[in-house]
């Protein structure tokens, strides 16, 4: 081969060795001048994520039961009271009889009470007792008696206010009991007042509150007194003792006992 021939082939293929070399550096720019693989962002756009719902069931409120509303329980009323002044020395001091009564056919009163006033003739407070009993069963009345507090003269009036219950008093589950009975009462010579208590449930009772009231010829209430008896037994009786009052005017008295 002659000098001019390879000259020729040595140029040929500088030629096609060069048109390699730019065929390459073009695809790199296409792909970003690099190597490097890069993450292309997703900009398909994605539906938004759906949320199941429940359609309102009108038999949805089957077999649930309803509370009672306990805002709409009538207020406890004081059915019956009475009062007198009894002088002891240099004191004297208001007695007092009360009914205490529950309207309220379903749900029982926990922890019911009352306040009694006595005022002066220009309205001057005389004297005041709050008193609370443990439970007033639904349409059931509490009979209660006794001393509420002492006065420096003759009240020109005597007010008695059955006292709000609150919500979380009214209760729907509470412990009932038939009427307990009284047998035999009576007034011995030294004026106490005695007789038994008869228990017709088939549990027992830890503590009786013993009321004892007293009227006049016309029914009205004069006052009463009270005392404790424990350990009554299930269908058992049970004797009890206190005193007696003789206030003005008495004609005829009444034992109650209820579980305290």
């Amino acid at each position: 081969m002659n000098k001019a021939k390879r000259i020729f082939l040595i140029l040929a293929v500088i030629a096609l060795l060069s048109t390699s070399l730019l065929g390459c550096g073009n695809n790199n720019a296409a792909n970003g001048g690099t190597n490097e693989q890069v993450e292309k962002p997703n900009t398909q756009a994605t539906e938004p994520a759906h949320t199941a719902t429940t359609q309102p069931n009108e038999n949805s409120n089957a077999g649930r039961i309803p509370l009672p509303d306990l805002n709409e329980n009538k207020d406890l009323e004081v059915t019956e009271f009475g009062y007198s002044i009894v002088s002891s020395g240099s004191s004297m001091w208001l007695y007092y009889s009360i009914f205490l009564h529950n309207p309220n056919e379903n749900v029982a009163a926990r922890f019911p009470s009352y306040r009694i006033t006595a005022f002066s003739e220009d309205g001057r407070v005389l004297g005041t007792d709050r008193s609370v009993r443990s439970q007033l069963s639904p349409d059931s009345t509490l009979v209660f008696g006794g001393m509420a507090f002492s006065v420096d003269e003759y009240p020109a009036r005597v007010e008695v206010e059955a006292e709000p219950i609150e919500n979380r008093n009214w209760l729907s589950n509470y412990e009932s009991y038939e009427t307990l009975e009284i047998e035999g009462a009576h007034i011995n010579d030294r004026g106490r007042i005695l007789g038994q208590i008869s228990n017709p449930n088939d549990k027992g009772i830890d503590s009786v509150l013993v009321v004892a009231i007293y009227r006049n010829d016309d029914g009205t209430l004069l006052g009463g007194d009270f005392t404790f008896e424990r350990n009554l037994a299930p269908l058992g009786s049970l004797a009890f003792e206190m005193i007696g009052h003789d206030f003005e005017g008495a004609r005829s008295f009444e034992v109650f006992a209820f579980p305290n």
